[in-house]
């Protein structure tokens, strides 16, 4: 089957269940969450920054900021990328 009517119907198919189940509010609350995790992950940034220069990490501790920035960082493109994404 070609690609793009696999990916029509696949597009149709959830249509279809968004319409038959009424699952307009649950689409908006996805999206709300959406925008909830990107300043989730803003306020998590600041923090740790915050945290940073007050303690001034070594070691393991240092390690564990570097993952808080790197994780929180992460999930704001993914969240970024998604509500920033037009079809393709």
């Amino acid at each position: 089957m070609n690609p793009t009517v696999r990916g029509l119907l696949v597009v149709a198919l959830i249509a279809l269940v968004v319409i038959t189940f009424n699952l307009y509010v649950t689409l908006a609350v996805v999206y709300a969450l959406a925008g909830i995790a990107f300043y989730l992950g803003a306020f998590t940034i600041v923090f740790a920054l915050g945290a940073y220069f007050v303690t001034h990490p070594s070691g393991l501790n240092a390690l564990a900021f570097l993952l808080v920035l790197g994780f929180s960082g992460f999930g704001m493109w993914r969240v970024w990328r998604d509500q920033h994404t037009y079809g393709y």
